[in-house]
């Protein structure tokens, strides 16, 4: 009798545990749904340049799944579409906080996704922020140092800096720091030293020279 009743006990305890998880899973079954509705309609909203939008639904999508890295990657680059460079009104500022708070939560998140790294380098770009794009665009590159393109991306970020002096003095005035000039101009040489045989990067190095002026 005894024995019956502690099986009896079990089961019904096995049965309590097993509805229990069963809840908690479809409960998240449903919030994963849901985050990933919102999350498409903002993808859609994002296309057709809704921006305003597009925020409220990656919001959304973001309280059914906190976790959810790439809403957090559209919400930062939603706020960045709609950032005026150079605009120091209130809304433009809140605008610029919000893309930077998104686009490092998701780098926090996933810290090795390069094209969350790009939208992070690209924002403080916008921004003029040069050593913080700076920062960005380099560790671009010592992710993928095999990609040919990447060094590109960071010569064009230098070339963009390249009519403003970014000289570093020391305290006897000693130059310490390359130019942009000449840091785009090292991108075009790594180039060529990743793919010596490949006869573009020439191409390349030698359209930048008949382009630029050095300071």
């Amino acid at each position: 009798m005894n024995r019956n009743r502690f099986m009896t006990g079990l089961m019904i305890l096995l049965l309590i545990t097993v509805v229990s998880f069963s809840g908690s899973c479809q409960k998240m079954n449903i919030s994963t749904l849901k985050a990933n509705y919102y999350f498409n309609q903002a993808n859609h909203s994002f296309t057709e340049n809704e921006y305003r939008q597009a925020i409220e639904q990656y919001e959304k999508a973001l309280q059914h799944n906190p976790r959810l890295v790439q809403a957090y990657r559209y919400l930062g680059e939603s706020y960045k579409q709609m950032y005026r460079p150079g605009d120091q009104s209130e809304a433009n500022v809140e605008r610029e906080q919000k893309a930077l708070e998104a686009l490092n939560k998701a780098h926090e998140i996933d810290p090795n996704d390069k094209n969350i790294i790009h939208s992070l380098a690209d924002m403080y770009n916008r921004m003029q922020n040069f050593d913080e794009a700076e920062k960005f665009y380099l560790k671009i590159l010592e992710m993928e140092p095999t990609n040919l393109s990447n060094y590109y991306v960071v010569a064009e970020f230098y070339k963009s800096y390249a009519g403003l002096s970014e000289e570093k003095e020391g305290q006897e005035g000693e130059v310490t720091e390359k130019t942009p000039f000449q840091k785009a101009e090292e991108m075009y040489l790594r180039r060529i030293e990743t793919d010596p045989d490949n006869p573009q990067g020439l191409s390349y190095i030698a359209q930048f020279y008949g382009n630029m002026s050095p300071i």
